[in-house]
């Protein structure tokens, strides 16, 4: 009876693989999400003083509630900005790029007419300072997310 039992399912060591620990978020990409947030809200304070603050539009109520419903739709569409990329999603952070580059491009494009208004006293001062610091926090956002340690977590192996 020492002989083995051809129906015994085959034995075999099983080890559990050490798996080494998920790479932590780093800091860069917490800051570049805070930028985003803080650009929202620099945004919200442009729009406010580009529309209640400017001698030449009359307040209305539907400029309120149009401001009310941007600021929804902003702030969701912030919500899914961070929260893929807090998730790791590279593609999120790419699109955050191409749509820089594409705004760059307007901006490039309709130049001249910004430079008139500007000229006309069409845009106020501070609505012009505003924008930069929305544009400059959104620059830094970007430029942090596409650093080579944001890049190697965007990249990592999650599995």
């Amino acid at each position: 009876m020492n002989e083995a039992n051809r129906y015994a399912p085959p034995a075999a060591s099983v080890t559990d693989i050490d798996a080494e620990p998920d790479m932590p978020m780093p800091r860069a990409i917490n800051i570049a999400c805070w930028l985003l947030w803080l650009s929202l809200v620099v945004g919200l304070i442009r729009t406010v003083t580009f529309n209640y603050l400017q001698p030449s539009i009359l307040l209305h109520g539907y400029l309120l509630v149009s401001t009310v419903i941007g600021l929804v739709i902003g702030i969701g569409i912030m919500y899914w900005f961070t929260w893929a990329i807090r998730g790791g999603r590279n593609w999120m952070r790419w699109l955050l790029t191409i749509l820089w580059a594409l705004g760059m491009a307007l901006i490039a494009i309709a130049w001249s007419t910004y430079v008139e208004l500007i000229n006309q006293g069409m845009i106020a001062p501070i609505v012009l300072l505003l924008e930069a610091v929305q544009f400059l926090m959104f620059t830094v956002a970007l430029v942090l997310l596409h650093t080579s340690l944001a890049r190697e977590w965007f990249t990592r192996d999650r599995f």
